[in-house]
């Protein structure tokens, strides 16, 4: 079993790494018109974040929204979810990015880079600006 500051280092180098190799399908963010995400979209990004939390049938989800021209490929995405989370001191309202894989322009896959809480939230809030979005928006 790994422990908690393992677990904690793997998800800031994955994070890391996520941020430095995706892109939003080449449009800028400016350029984008953006919908919400379906409920069948949003049952796969909730079990990708049900991955990463203490007690994901408990989650209260704050959607952003989704690029409405997408296509296919990997986008970011960024919002937030009210949660328990596995990491120490870490519950309450969790930031999160996430890769969602589109295919036609729905959303088919989702990988959460990742997620935090509390003081560490701006790790997450960074990476989300880097890529022009806010976990803000989410509602």
């Amino acid at each position: 079993m790994f422990s908690k500051p393992a677990i904690f280092s793997a998800l800031l180098i994955t994070a890391a790494a996520l941020a430095g190799c995706v892109t939003q399908s080449g449009n800028s963010p400016s350029t984008l018109s953006y919908r919400d995400l379906a409920s069948d979209e949003k049952k796969v990004v909730a079990e990708a974040v049900g991955r990463v939390i203490k007690d994901p049938a408990s989650a209260k989800f704050h959607w952003a929204k989704f690029p409405g021209n997408a296509g296919s490929g990997d986008v970011n995405y960024c919002a937030w979810v009210n949660a328990r989370s596995d990491l120490p001191g870490y519950s309450g309202n969790q930031l999160y990015i996430a890769v969602l894989g589109a295919e036609n322009g729905r959303v088919k896959s989702a990988v959460v880079g990742a997620i935090h809480g509390g003081a560490d939230a701006h790790v997450v809030r960074a990476l989300c600006k880097r890529y022009g979005l806010n976990p803000d928006d989410a509602v």
